[in-house]
């Protein structure tokens, strides 16, 4: 081969090897790195219209009790999701606000409602002040209290009476107990909303011990009494179907349950991205019935199968009071390292979730869940706000594993304003926002 042939397929060569290179580095490129989002979700405007100013709202700034670690525990977080990352989350969404009229004229009628409805009489009713009414039943072992404020009430029966369960044993099957502590709550004054009511119950298996104590029991041939817990949802945010994204969003915040309702005013559809309301014990609701044994054979399944009620439940209205601004969920988990989060839920793996708690140690707390949703307080309370719910695997000192849950305030309060009416965008308006991001979209109200 002369010279002038090999400097022709030498540079030859050497273009087709630039070439492959160059290919190569952009097929690496494409699949190693993630291709970028568009924040959709940020680009949206709070109205902060759930109250005139922004003082009074934070005023109601969300406090959460937390539960005691062991003292060798750490604040030793980690991401360990499929992917080792955070899945999108809303960063505005709605805020309710509660509707407590205060005492009502008639709730001593509405407590003896409550009360008959249970088997007791108004010969058996004591009154506390001005605040509570009472009621003994010493044949039963039960007493109940009823608040005269709000009508919230507890049902309590004292184990440790021989009088207090029936000495034949017949546990309700799980579609009884649901019935007999719905039938009892919407045959009485209304006590079960609609909010609750769409929710199917969930069930706990309790057993009692020689002291009477409540433990979770492992089979339904060992309880005694099954817990009924009602919880309810509510609308974290709403979405038009005229947005040019719709179908993006909709697909991008699908770890959230969505209900569509029909727009009376237009042909459009209008999506609710719903999220769980939770309380502060997390696996028992506001509203708990506690089904057993009936007290009379002769009887199917009803009040007389009631051993213990927790209600408290605080009406909510239905729509949305206004919007607000959230912190990130990096700046949740953050929180969670500075010891600010509010510790709910730390059990060990199949262990027993409805005995009392007592503090123990963790030496590592593995996230694999973090999620939005809401804080149902056990008192009584203006607004209700949404949280971070964080849950995951916990390492408690003796090297065994458990499941941890912790509430972080999702409400980013630094950057609340005084409402402003002027600033309220028709929710279904698609603006277009041109800013150092390169170009997205704000979805007014959503």
């Amino acid at each position: 081969m002369r010279l002038t042939e090999a400097a022709h397929w030498a540079k030859r060569l050497g273009t087709i090897l630039f070439v492959v290179l160059f290919l190569v580095i952009v097929f690496l490129y494409i699949t190693t790195l993630e291709p970028r989002k568009k924040e959709i979700s940020s680009y949206t405007t709070p109205d902060f219209a759930c109250t005139l100013t922004a003082d009074e709202f934070k005023n109601n700034k969300l406090s959460i009790p937390s539960l005691s670690l062991g003292p060798d525990s750490k604040m030793n977080f980690t991401i360990d999701t499929p992917t080792g990352r955070i899945d999108d989350l809303p960063t505005i969404v709605n805020v309710f606000e509660y509707d407590n009229p205060g005492e009502m004229l008639n709730s001593l009628d509405l407590a003896k409602d409550i009360a008959k409805n249970l088997g007791f009489t108004d010969q058996q009713m004591e009154r506390i002040g001005t605040k509570e009414y009472k009621w003994v039943d010493p044949t039963t072992a039960r007493t109940l209290r009823i608040q005269a404020r709000n009508l919230t009430f507890t049902l309590e029966t004292d184990f440790s009476n021989p009088n207090a369960l029936p000495e034949k044993r017949n546990i309700p099957t799980d579609i009884e107990a649901k019935r007999a502590a719905i039938n009892f709550l919407q045959s009485t004054s209304g006590l079960l909303p609609a909010d609750y009511a769409q929710n199917d119950p969930y069930l706990t298996y309790i057993k009692l011990d020689r002291n009477g104590n409540y433990t979770q029991s492992r089979s339904k041939a060992e309880t005694d009494l099954i817990r009924v817990d009602f919880f309810r949802k509510a609308k974290l945010m709403t979405l038009y179907s005229s947005h040019k994204d719709y179908n993006e969003i909709i697909k991008r915040f699908n770890r959230f349950e969505q209900v569509e309702d029909p727009d009376s005013t237009s042909s459009q559809t209008i999506t609710h991205f719903m999220a769980s309301v939770s309380t502060l014990s997390f696996t028992n609701g506001n509203i708990s019935v506690y089904i057993g044994s009936p007290r009379d054979e002769r009887r199917s399944f009803g009040s007389n199968a009631i051993y213990q009620i927790n209600y408290k439940n605080w009406y909510l209205n239905p729509e949305p009071c206004g919007t607000y601004e959230l912190i990130t969920s990096n700046e949740a988990i953050e929180m969670l390292k500075n010891g600010n989060g509010s510790l709910i839920y730390l059990v060990e793996r199949n262990g027993d979730t409805v005995r009392p708690y007592s503090p123990q140690s963790v030496t590592r707390f593995s996230i694999l869940n973090v999620t939005l949703g809401y804080y149902d307080p056990p008192f009584e309370s203006r607004f209700m706000q949404p949280i971070y719910i964080i849950s995951g695997e916990a390492t408690f000192d003796t090297g065994v594993l458990g499941d941890f849950i912790y509430y972080v305030p999702a409400i980013k309060y630094e950057v609340i304003e005084d409402f402003d009416p002027d600033k309220v965008s028709d929710p279904t308006d698609i603006v277009e926002d041109e800013g150092e991001s390169g170009g997205g979209l704000m979805i007014p109200g959503l």
